[in-house]
Parts: structure tokens; C-alpha cells; sequence
């Protein structure tokens, strides 16, 4: 991450991060019980890659233009697309749901819902571009002002009923 660019980095779901230690306390098994050695570390290294790997997305602010990135460790990959001509930077709220279920006769599922802020970018004729995501207002808050000082953006708060102009 250089001066010029920045990257936001979204925190992981708490289903992704349980799946992928699963992962790895299966593939533990598979080496202590001596079922198989060389599968127990593939999916050992596999998970880690799991673990490691970091999603979010990353601004080019001299280049103007931007990219959805993956992250590991100091490598980051994804494909730069053009930054388009924005109006101003939204902050709004938004749920997140997933339905865990369990297989087999007797189905049982659970609906987890996360609140989140996310931070659009608004272009065209009122289109969407979701930069980033978190639980924190104030986190997201620091974040858009960011943004907002380098592309010299309004921000517009939309995360209550009282939505407002926030510079």
C-alpha cells in the first residue's frame, strides 16, 4: 500500500472463519488418527490459505481506478477497473443474512443476521460501488473521510432515519 493507494480490508464472517478452522482440526484428525498423512496436510494448508487469504477492495486515488482484491500476506491480486466519475460517498445501513441448515431427515436451520455500515460510492444515475464493510460506525466513518479528502467527495449519512450531510 503505497501513498496513493489504499486498501480496505473486510473483516471475515464468523461462519467463514469457524468453517475454516473445522478445516483444519479435520485434516489435524486425519494425521493423528494415521489415516492419511499427506491428506490430513493438504487440507491443513489448505484452511491456512483459507485463514490467511483477505478480501477487500483497493482505491487508486492518482490513477483513479479501482479493483476488488484478495490478499496474502504482501501478495495482492484482481483486476484494476476505471474509478467512475463519483457524486458523493454514501454511508448506509445494511443486514447481512445467512441461513445455516443442517442435512438429513429432520432439517434444522438457523438464520444468523449481521448489521453492517457500508460505504458506497454513488456515480451515474444513482449506482452503487460497496467499498467497504463493517460494524462500526466510526471505523466507517474514518474510512469515508479518507476517501472524501482524497477525491474531494461529500459524504451523505444514511445509516438513520435523520440522514444528513456530513461535510
Amino acid at each position: 500500500m503505497s501513498g496513493k493507494s489504499v486498501i480496505f480490508k473486510e473483516k471475515k464472517l464468523f461462519t467463514y472463519q469457524i468453517s475454516a478452522f473445522t478445516l483444519s482440526a479435520f485434516g489435524l484428525l486425519f494425521i493423528l488418527s494415521d489415516f492419511s498423512l499427506i491428506l490430513g496436510i493438504v487440507i491443513i494448508l489448505i484452511s491456512l490459505f483459507f485463514i490467511i487469504t483477505e478480501r477487500g477492495t483497493e482505491i487508486d486515488f492518482t490513477g483513479k481506478r479501482y479493483r476488488k482484491v484478495k490478499v496474502f500476506g504482501n501478495f495482492v491480486t484482481g483486476k484494476w477497473l476505471d474509478l467512475p466519475e463519483i457524486k458523493y460517498i454514501q454511508l448506509f445501513k445494511g443486514i447481512m443474512a445467512q441461513e445455516l441448515s443442517s442435512p438429513g431427515r429432520i432439517s434444522s436451520s438457523t438464520k444468523i443476521t449481521e448489521h453492517y455500515i457500508l460505504i458506497k460510492l454513488i456515480h451515474g444515475n444513482n449506482k452503487r460501488l460497496t467499498i467497504y464493510k463493517t460494524k462500526n460506525f466510526d471505523d466507517a466513518l474514518n474510512k469515508a473521510k479518507l476517501i472524501s479528502e482524497k477525491l474531494n467527495l461529500r459524504i451523505y449519512n444514511a445509516t438513520s432515519r435523520n440522514k444528513t450531510w456530513l461535510n
